[in-house]
C-alpha cells in the first residue's frame, strides 16, 4: 500500500485524529463504514470511551472489541492512539495506575524507566492502542506552574534527558510509538494551556541548555513523534499578531524552523487537543485551528472539527497552503505506520491479555512507588511509627478532589493491616473544632496527608477555602505527633510545611504509592533521600513590560 495512491482527501484524512465515539458516528451516519468512507481519518484515540461516557465502565474487552470495529471498516489500517501517562489503568479497570513520571525521577533509574516504558507498551498493546501521547519532556522549573509538576522527571535536563531516553527505548523496542511532550517545553510559565497560551520564556541559550537538550537528546534517539503545546518561545519567534506571539502549534518558526530544521526530527508532529483554550482564542474554531497547525508543519491534528477535510481541500485548490506540505505530513505519518507494522497486523507480535501482564506491570509499579518514597527531614527521629507509641492513628485527606480522597482508604488499610486503629476525614475546620485540640483527642498519632495535582481540579497549583483551614491547622496541635506527606507537588513543604519534623514526598498517589508509604512509614523498606527537584523556592516579583 502507497500513500501516493490515496485520494486527496483521503490524504487529508491520513492527519486526522478522532475521538473514537462509534456509538455517536453510527447514529449520525448509519454505519461506522458509512462514516470512515465520508472521512476517511488515519487515527482514532480511544480514551474517549472514559471521558465522552463516564457512566461506562471501561474494560479492556469494550476497549477491544471498539478498536477492533474501526480497523474493520476502515479502508486504510488506523493508528490507534491513547494518552496513558501514568499507566493504562488510568484508561480501563484491570491494570495498574502507574506512579506519575517524577517518581520515576526520584528512583532515579534508568533501568525502571525502561521497565516503565515497556510497562506502557504491553498495557497498550494488550487492548490494541499501537501509539500512545507520552512521556512528558517538560521540566518542572516553576513550582506554581499548574500543569507540568509531578508530571515531569525533574526540574534538571541531564536527569530528566537520561530517563527520557531509557523510557521512550522501553516503548519503542515494545512496538509502541512514543510521544515527546510538549514542545517547546512547558514548566516555566505559571499559566495554563487548557485556560491560556502560556510561555516559555527562557533565552535561546538557556533553552538550548535545557529544554532543548531533553528534547534533542531523545530525538538523536529516534523518538517517533513529538506533541507541540500552545506554548511560546519568544526566544525563537519573530511574528506576532497583534502583538503578541503565536503559540508553537500554529507557529512555523517553532515547529519547522526549530523542531523539523535546526533540531533535524523527521517523526511525526502531532498537536496537543485542538479544543484547549491556549490555541482556540486564536482561531475560529476547531476546524480553522487544525488547517492552521497543518500549514504551520503539524502532521496530525489531535480533534478537529470534521470541516477540517474541506477546508484543507478548498485551502489546496485555492492555493492557499501547498499540496507538498500534505505529502509531508502524510509521508511522516505513513512511515510511522510502517514502523508499526500496521499494515502488516499478522506480522505484529500477538499482544498478551490484561491479564496475563497485570503482575509484570504491578511489579514494576511496585519497585518505581517503593524506590521513590522520599524523606525530606526527621528532625526528632520519629520514624519508623510503630503500635507501642502510635496505636490510634487519625489520616487527614488534604485534597479539593472527593476521589483523591476516598482512595487514601488504601493507606488506612495498610496501616490497619500492620495493627493500627486507623481514622479518615477529609480536612479539618481548624476555626470552628480546632482551636482546643478538638479534632487531634485521642489520637496518637495525626498524618497530614496532602494532594494537590494540575488539572484535579483545573486552577493555580494551590489549596483553597477547606483544605486551607486544614493547612492552617496542622502543626498548630500536636506538632510532635504530627507527620506531613505529599502524595503529589513536592513544592509544599516550602510553601506550606518547613516547620514540620517530619515531612515525606511520594510524588504520585496511586496505590501503590500508598503501599509503599506504609511500608516506608513503620520500617519495612527505607526511605529514597534523593529529590528529583529542588524543593526550597525563595518567590521574587514579577517583570512587568514597559
Amino acid at each position: 500500500m502507497n500513500w501516493k495512491e490515496l485520494s486527496l482527501r483521503e490524504k487529508i484524512g491520513q492527519t486526522v485524529c478522532i475521538l473514537a465515539d462509534d456509538e455517536a458516528q453510527i447514529k449520525a451516519y448509519g454505519s461506522l463504514k458509512t462514516f470512515l468512507d465520508k472521512y476517511p481519518v488515519g487515527a482514532i484515540f480511544t480514551g474517549a470511551m472514559a471521558f465522552l461516557h463516564p457512566e461506562i465502565e471501561v474494560t479492556a474487552p469494550k476497549l477491544m472489541a471498539q478498536i477492533a470495529n474501526y480497523q474493520q471498516n476502515s479502508k486504510v489500517p488506523l493508528l490507534t492512539v491513547d494518552d496513558m501517562e501514568s499507566g493504562p489503568g488510568l484508561l480501563f479497570k484491570g491494570l495498574p495506575h502507574f506512579p506519575h513520571q517524577m517518581a520515576v525521577g526520584a528512583a532515579n533509574s534508568e533501568e525502571l524507566a525502561y521497565e516503565y516504558g515497556k510497562c506502557l507498551a504491553l498495557g497498550a498493546k494488550s487492548v490494541g492502542v499501537n501509539w500512545l501521547l507520552t512521556p512528558v519532556a517538560d521540566l518542572s522549573l516553576n513550582p506554581f506552574n499548574p500543569d507540568v509538576h509531578v508530571r515531569a522527571f525533574s526540574d534538571n535536563p541531564d536527569l530528566a534527558a537520561r530517563l527520557l531516553v531509557a523510557m521512550v527505548r522501553g516503548m519503542q523496542d515494545n512496538g509502541i510509538a512514543a510521544t515527546l511532550k510538549h514542545f517547546p517545553g512547558d514548566g516555566v510559565d505559571y499559566r495554563e494551556q487548557h485556560l491560556v497560551t502560556s510561555t516559555n520564556s527562557l533565552s535561546a541559550e538557556k533553552w538550548m541548555n535545557t529544554f532543548g537538550k531533553v528534547f534533542q537528546t531523545s530525538i538523536d534517539e529516534g523518538a517517533s513523534s513529538i506533541m507541540t503545546g500552545h506554548i511560546t518561545l519568544p526566544a525563537f519567534q519573530q511574528k506576532k499578531v497583534d502583538g503578541l506571539y503565536l503559540p508553537a502549534s500554529i507557529s512555523d518558526e517553532l515547529v519547522v524552523d526549530l523542531l523539523k530544521k535546526k533540531m533535524n526530527f523527521g517523526g511525526v508532529v502531532v498537536t496537543d487537543a485542538l479544543i484547549m483554550g491556549g490555541l482556540k482564542k486564536w482561531t475560529k474554531d476547531t476546524a480553522d485551528s487544525a488547517v492552521q497547525c497543518l500549514m504551520a508543519g503539524n502532521d496530525m491534528m489531535l480533534w478537529p472539527d470534521l470541516e477540517y477535510f474541506d477546508r484543507v481541500e478548498a485551502a489546496i485548490q485555492n492555493g492557499e497552503m501547498s499540496e507538498d506540505r500534505l505529502n509531508d505530513a502524510v509521508d511522516r505519518i505513513w512511515k510511522m505506520k510502517e514502523k508499526l507494522g500496521v499494515f502488516e497486523p499478522e506480522k505484529i507480535e500477538v499482544a498478551a491479555t490484561p491479564e496475563e501482564i497485570n503482575d509484570e506491570l504491578t511489579a514494576m509499579s511496585r519497585s518505581v512507588a517503593e524506590k521513590a518514597v522520599t524523606l525530606v527531614c526527621d528532625k526528632k527521629s520519629m520514624l519508623p511509627i510503630s503500635t507501642n507509641k502510635y496505636k490510634k492513628v487519625l489520616v487527614v485527606g488534604v485534597t479539593p478532589n472527593k476521589q483523591y480522597h476516598e482512595q487514601l482508604e488504601t493507606l488506612c488499610s495498610e496501616l490497619r493491616e500492620r495493627g493500627f486503629e486507623v481514622d479518615l476525614r477529609h480536612n479539618v475546620q481548624y476555626e470552628a473544632d480546632g482551636w482546643e485540640d478538638k479534632f487531634s483527642q485521642g489520637y496518637d498519632l495525626i498524618i497530614w496527608v496532602l494532594n494537590r495535582f494540575p488539572q484535579r481540579p483545573f486552577g493555580g497549583m494551590d489549596f483553597f477555602v477547606d483544605e486551607c483551614f486544614s493547612v492552617w491547622g496542622a502543626l498548630c496541635d500536636r506538632k510532635e505527633d504530627t507527620i506531613i506527606v505529599s502524595l503529589a507537588s513536592p513544592y509544599s513543604y516550602n510553601e506550606y510545611f518547613l516547620q514540620a519534623n517530619v515531612f515525606i514526598n511520594t510524588f504520585s498517589y496511586v496505590k501503590e504509592s500508598q503501599k509503599a508509604l506504609a511500608r516506608a512509614l513503620v520500617g519495612e523498606i527505607p526511605f529514597n533521600t534523593f529529590s528529583p527537584v529542588k524543593m526550597k523556592f525563595t518567590v521574587q516579583l514579577p517583570v512587568f513590560e514597559d
